[in-house]
């Protein structure tokens, strides 16, 4: 939500609407305290200051999210490998003309901060390792947004991100331009899930019961 236009602002802490930190989804989710202050350039951006001082008056009303959307679905895909088949889990979102198995729905399939870019997976899926999906329609850079946020667990654009007990890590996330199955460019962001154990394939953030999740681009 964006930053309230009347009442007191911080700049770390946790309460939406009154932390800036919180806005910026900085820190770790949950806990937003990192060090931060006014001159700070993503504290710029967000109050629209290029230069000269930053005040409260420049953050009222601001926020941070680029898109946002609600994405539900559980379906599976099945892929041939040598001479057997493997039933593939797959929750969230995949448009029906991928290629692959499609699924799910959305709220939205129009991506505000990619011009307008068309939806074409949001999803994770568990073969090997567990894998995240971010993929639109068109060639794009490596930039626009700097996390995708699901069910409050964070993705970085840029950066690894970790589980808070540092059982398992978010490897790398890959950028990619390529050409979809039936044709066409995409652009598809990655996120993979690798676990000490290779033997424990730890689910996604996206609700296994297929029910409704809540995804953030900031």
């Amino acid at each position: 939500m964006a930053l309230l236009t009347s009442g007191y602002l911080s700049l770390a802490g946790n309460t939406a609407g009154r932390s800036v930190a919180k806005e910026l989804n900085l820190g770790t989710a949950g806990v937003h305290t990192p060090t931060i202050s006014l001159g700070q350039t993503n504290v710029r951006a967000l109050a629209q200051r290029t230069s000269g001082s930053v005040a409260a008056s420049h953050l009222r009303g601001k926020s941070s999210t680029l898109w946002n959307v609600s994405i539900a679905g559980s379906f599976t895909r099945t892929v041939t490998l040598i001479k057997s088949t493997t039933i593939i889990p797959v929750k969230g979102y995949v448009r029906a003309s991928t290629g692959i198995t499609s699924g799910g729905t959305t709220s939205d399939t129009t991506v505000d901060f990619l011009s307008g870019a068309t939806l074409d997976n949001l999803s994770s899926e568990q073969f090997v390792t567990t894998k995240i999906y971010f993929t639109v329609l068109g060639t794009y850079p490596n930039s626009g947004f700097n996390t995708m946020t699901i069910n409050g667990k964070v993705f970085s654009r840029t950066t690894t991100t970790s589980d808070s007990n540092s059982v398992y890590d978010w490897g790398i996330p890959s950028h990619e331009n390529t050409t979809s199955l039936t044709g066409g460019s995409i652009t598809r962001w990655m996120w993979s899930h690798f676990h000490l154990d290779s033997d424990y394939m730890v689910p996604g953030p996206f609700n296994q019961n297929g029910s409704a999740n809540t995804v953030v681009f900031n």
